[in-house]
C-alpha cells in the first residue's frame, strides 16, 4: 500500500511539473509505458505461478520487496499519469501560485487514497486468515492471483490506450 501511493507521489510531483503531461501526449511514450507495465504484470503472474505450493506455510515476502513491487506497479502505470494530468488542472487557479495548491491537492489526494487502501488491506488480511488455513486454498488462490496478474498484463498490452487518429 505504500509503494503504491510512493508511486503515486512520483506521479503527482511529474503532473506538477508538466512531466505527465509530456508523456501523455506521446504517444509512443504511452505505448512505452504499456508495454512495460504489462510485462511486469505478467513477470509476477509467472512468479507467482512457480512459486504456488512450494511451501505448506507461505513465507512473508520481505517489507522492501514489496515495498518495491508497489512503486514499480505504480510507475509503470501510465493510467495514473493520464489521471493526474486530466485531475490537476481542474482544481488549480492559474492566478495563484501552483506549488501550494499542487500541494494540498496532493496531500487529499493521499489522505483519501491511504483510506481506501487501508480498508482493502484491512478486509483482504481479515479474510485471508481464515480462507487460507488450508493448504488446499493456498494453492487455489495463488493459482487464481496468478492467472489474475497474468490476465490483466495481456489486457493491458491489447487493450491499452489508444490516441484517436485525427
Amino acid at each position: 500500500m505504500f509503494g503504491i501511493e510512493s508511486g503515486e507521489v512520483i506521479w503527482l510531483v511529474a503532473a506538477a511539473t508538466g512531466l505527465a503531461a509530456l508523456l501523455s501526449a506521446s504517444g509512443a511514450a504511452l505505448i512505452v509505458l504499456r508495454f512495460a507495465g504489462a510485462a511486469y504484470l505478467i513477470f509476477l503472474g509467472i512468479q507467482r505461478w512457480r512459486h504456488v505450493g512450494t511451501v505448506a506455510v507461505p513465507e512473508r515476502a520481505p517489507i522492501g520487496r514489496i515495498f518495491t513491487q508497489g512503486v514499480v506497479t505504480q510507475l509503470l502505470n501510465p493510467k495514473v499519469a493520464i489521471f493526474f494530468v486530466a485531475f490537476l488542472p481542474q482544481f488549480l487557479n492559474p492566478s495563484q501560485p501552483i506549488a501550494p495548491q499542487v500541494l494540498v491537492l496532493g496531500i487529499v489526494y493521499l489522505a483519501i487514497a491511504l483510506v481506501v487502501d487501508t480498508s482493502y488491506v484491512l478486509t483482504a488480511s481479515a479474510l485471508s486468515r481464515r480462507f487460507l488455513q488450508k493448504p488446499a486454498a493456498q494453492i487455489a488462490s495463488g493459482r487464481i492471483a496468478a492467472v489474475t496478474y497474468i490476465g490483466l498484463g495481456i489486457a493491458a498490452a491489447a487493450l491499452g490506450y489508444k490516441p484517436s487518429s485525427g
